[in-house]
């Protein structure tokens, strides 16, 4: 009955009539807000005693203490991620919440495994590791909220002028060309400095036109063009290298712009991408041993996919060795307390205390190579293994990821954890204010994406990550703009 028979009704008959509301329409958020409260829900009734289970399955390896610590590393990780779904996921750099999951994941859980190798550290040395691991998620989740009040007042970034889609995917294309031909090129990668401008510009390039495709604003023919040629070359290239955090962290990236224009997570695409991880993990050594003995480390990328398609052929042809091998590898690959724990143990016993040596380069990264040849290398990856026994002291070719925890460790102690995860959690507060831009405003909301989503991966150096992204920042702003302007004009 509506509104007006119900008056007519009353009128008639003298009657109050009850009026019943018609219900309130559902909005997009509100249905978006009650799923990610059930993943919620889900996480909280499975992982207590799925980690439950783990603790009392632990290896020999691992005391008691040490397995609860472990699982309280794994849920303390969780913890900001499990907020942000709860109040409706509504920030588009969830920079914190996916680093508290890479420590979940990488130095909580791996150490439920049997096959994690811990090079002989001590248990006094894991078990710190792990309180270390704990105090300073607590110290740095502090420090992102209470630093809010100190960066209330910045405003986000703005890019001015109209950039209408047809505009944004023709500088898309322009900077995807340019990276490509930066990627492929050797001579233009000895060129100083301008890595640092084309290796992002390809990130928000991709960004960019991926973002178009998934809000229906590609046409036909680019979507084409992008899925069958432009994003295989791209993959191509980065798996060639030998590295396969360069490869995977398309796929995080990727997945990101997904969830902010689709609030779903693709768990399919990640399923994949954790199953060609643990495949290939087991063969990178063979495959880049392979690569220098035949002198292609600088040249015909073809010849790298060709090798790297036959030792996965010669590895995984019969089928038969599969599983067991590749999870080992795999878990020694991302189990980085192992690596915190090891440190601790040798500093300062026999490594004495780095003294902040590592970040030398945050001081001198704001000038450009180009103008300073003589700038220190971030990189210190293979000065680490030979100081602490991880690679042959005459090893100069291969580098080891440092992560955060040891850095921080291994230049002034336990202290040097506390207030290095204290900096981590206000600098990160700093970049989301500054940074976070929906994906209605798809140029700044990947520019913020393109120049900061890999900080929450901490697994190498902090100069390195760290170092270059005010020059990225003005670089790929300053393209932005004059694209701006110039349609303006």
């Amino acid at each position: 009955m509506n509104a007006g028979a119900g008056s007519a009704a009353a009128a008639a008959t003298g009657l109050a009539l009850p009026v019943v509301a018609s219900p309130a329409p559902v909005r997009p958020r509100d249905a978006d807000t009650r799923r990610f409260r059930r993943y919620v829900t889900v996480f909280v009734l499975t992982a207590p005693p799925a980690l439950a289970y783990l603790v009392y399955r632990r290896p020999e390896t691992l005391t008691l203490g040490q397995g609860l610590l472990a699982a309280a590393v794994v849920l303390l990780g969780f913890v900001p991620g499990l907020a942000f779904l709860s109040a409706g996921a509504r920030s588009p750099l969830p920079l914190l919440q996916l680093s508290g999951v890479f420590y979940a994941m990488t130095f909580g859980l791996p150490a439920f495994s049997e096959d994690l190798d811990w090079r002989g550290a001590s248990a006094e040395a894991v078990t710190l590791a792990f309180v270390l691991t704990l105090c300073g998620l607590v110290v740095m989740y502090l420090a992102y909220a209470l630093s809010g009040r100190l960066f209330r007042t910045l405003r986000p970034v703005t890019i001015p002028g109209r950039l209408p889609p047809s505009r944004l995917r023709l500088l898309a294309w322009g900077g995807f060309a340019a990276h490509l031909a930066y990627t492929f090129t050797p001579s233009l990668q000895q060129v100083p400095s301008i890595g640092h401008f084309f290796q992002p510009l390809g990130w928000m390039a991709m960004g960019l036109l991926y973002l178009s495709w998934l809000q229906g604003r590609l046409p036909r023919a680019h979507a084409l063009v992008f899925f069958a040629f432009a994003l295989p070359l791209e993959l191509l290239g980065r798996l060639a290298s030998g590295a396969l955090y360069e490869f995977f962290v398309v796929v995080v990236f990727l997945s990101l712009v997904y969830w902010q224009a689709r609030r779903r997570v693709p768990w399919g695409v990640l399923a994949a991408a954790a199953v060609l991880f643990v495949l290939l993990n087991d063969v990178k050594f063979e495959y880049r041993g392979r690569v220098s003995t035949s002198e292609l480390a600088t040249r015909d990328v073809w010849a790298k996919v060709a090798t790297l398609a036959d030792v996965l052929s010669e590895r995984y042809g019969d089928l038969q060795s599969v599983p067991a091998d590749a999870a080992v590898s795999s878990v020694n690959r991302i189990g980085h307390i192992v690596v915190f724990a090891y440190v601790i143990e040798t500093t300062p016993a026999t490594v004495p205390y780095w003294g902040g040596e590592t970040y030398t380069f945050l001081l001198a990264s704001v000038v450009p190579r180009a103008l300073w040849p003589e700038k220190p290398e971030a990189g210190f990856g293979n000065e680490f293994g030979r100081r602490y026994g991880f690679l042959h002291p005459r090893n100069y070719d291969t580098t080891i990821n440092v992560p955060w925890l040891a850095e921080f460790y291994m230049n002034f102690g336990a202290a040097g954890v506390i207030v290095g995860m204290a900096l981590v959690g206000a600098g990160f507060r700093f970049l989301v204010q500054k940074l976070s831009r929906p994906a209605s405003a798809p140029a700044e909301y990947v520019l913020g994406l393109s120049l900061v989503f890999q900080l929450f991966y901490a697994e190498s150096n902090l100069a390195l990550m760290w170092g270059g992204l005010l020059l990225t920042f003005v670089s790929l702003y300053l393209t932005l703009r004059l694209a701006g302007l110039r349609l303006a004009e």
